[in-house]
Parts: C-alpha cells; sequence; structure tokens
C-alpha cells in the first residue's frame, strides 16, 4: 500500500475509480427520502 501511495498516478487513478464506482451515495438517498417521506414533494426533472 506504502508503495501505491507513493506512485502518485496510479493513487489518483485507483482513487478516481473508486469514487467512480461508489455508485450512489448515502446523502443522495437520504434527501430522496426526505423530499418524498417528510416533505411530500417529487422531484422537478432537469433538462
Amino acid at each position: 500500500m506504502v508503495g501505491l501511495y507513493a506512485d502518485g498516478k496510479q493513487w489518483a487513478r485507483k482513487a478516481i475509480l473508486n469514487i467512480a464506482g461508489a455508485g450512489k451515495f448515502s446523502s443522495d438517498r437520504t434527501i430522496g427520502e426526505y423530499a418524498t417521506d417528510i416533505w411530500n414533494v417529487t422531484p422537478c426533472p432537469i433538462a
């Protein structure tokens, strides 16, 4: 792991791929649940 961290390009590549593969973050889900369950609003589509 130390060797990988020392290689900035490989570390950045793995970090970006990790973030890209994380999917929907829990804060997105939570805000969506608040919107529908608490605030009783529907999403506004963005063109």
